[in-house]
């Protein structure tokens, strides 16, 4: 297992472990776009018929673009956003006449009534044994912010994520939790979740020394995990962006961390989407979640319980420790720090 860190590094990766695969690349995002990242992504993709090629591309890709919701009434006369999305759906058809199966999942309903309920996850999988899990999504923005993927080589990992994606192509969400020793994965359904992520919940519960959040967008039920955690004396710390896509998750963090008892540290950089937690130093959680109350309850989302020491210890000295170093206190009132 190892991180990489940036798009830069894991589009490198991957585009190796892309040319070196003889059975098949199996991918699933949010986000992907029609953008230069989304057509280099495509690329790897196009002209592989060697392949079996599957691309699983939640349908929010087909109403928010560049990080913009297009149906809100000050995008929705906005032609070059517009021009945007046509050429996703472009891209997208070249891939399904390249006998790529591209396959759109959850509807949003009539007038965005389901629009809550999506496919949050990211992963690829290659040659059923190469796995990739984090929070990088296929765009342009996504690929400017800072993020990671955990590539795992495992060939357990890799028959149970082919699994998922398997599912995902019948219409069918798959939930559960599979221990490969050293790491284990959870697969969450969107309606199974707060059962699902109980071991995530269990470790905060049993926090003796520290835990580590590293997202963008954390909410409650976690805050109210973590506020526990720090009544009980563990040093509870929660990195977040100072320049967040979404700005009134700024304000939100500084309350909530203050209310909690959390040492609040604003990443002073570009936005940072990275999702991790580690407890102890002894167990690290990434994935999709963003820790956030509709990871809790009704995202689908891949996470990864990692305790192998060297893949903490690589996570401590390429991502925690530079983005510390890379962090402020808030200015604001609402700061204990």
């Amino acid at each position: 297992m190892r991180f990489f860190v940036d798009s830069p590094a894991f589009m490198a990766q991957l585009e190796q472990d892309v040319a070196a695969a003889t059975r098949s690349i199996h991918a699933q995002v949010m986000s992907f776009e029609g953008d230069e990242a989304g057509k280099r992504f495509a690329s790897l993709l196009t002209g592989r018929r060697d392949l079996e090629r599957t691309l699983i591309i939640d349908r929010y890709s087909r109403f928010h673009i560049s990080d913009r919701f297009l149906p809100s009434p000050k995008n929705i006369l906005n032609a070059s956003l517009w021009r945007e999305r046509r050429e996703t759906l472009r891209v997208a058809r070249g891939l399904a006449e390249d006998r790529v199966r591209v396959h759109w999942t959850n509807p949003v309903g009539p007038l965005f009534l389901e629009f809550v309920s999506r496919n949050h996850k990211k992963s690829v999988v290659i040659d059923d044994h190469i796995v990739y899990l984090g929070g990088i999504n296929v765009c342009d923005h996504n690929f400017a912010w800072h993020d990671f993927m955990l590539r795992i080589d495992d060939e357990r990992a890799g028959a149970f994520m082919r699994d998922d994606i398997a599912a995902t192509l019948r219409g069918e969400n798959l939930s559960g939790r599979r221990d490969f020793g050293g790491f284990e994965i959870a697969l969450l359904d969107g309606e199974a979740n707060p059962k699902l992520i109980e071991p995530v919940l269990q470790l905060i519960r049993e926090a003796r020394e520290s835990v580590v959040v590293q997202s963008a967008y954390l909410t409650f039920p976690f805050f109210d995990y973590l506020a526990e955690a720090a009544g009980r004396g563990v040093s509870v710390t929660l990195v977040t962006p100072k320049h967040n896509n979404m700005p009134a998750m700024s304000a939100y963090a500084e309350w909530a961390a203050a209310r909690a008892g959390v040492v609040l540290r604003l990443y002073d950089g570009r936005m940072s989407h990275i999702k991790a937690m580690l407890v102890d130093d002894e167990a690290l959680i990434v994935g999709s979640s963003n820790f956030d109350y509709l990871s809790f309850c009704a995202h689908q989302e891949v996470l990864a319980i990692v305790r192998d020491p060297e893949v903490i210890a690589q996570y401590k000295r390429d991502v925690l420790e530079p983005d510390l170093a890379g962090s402020v206190a808030p200015a604001g009132g609402y700061s204990h720090v």
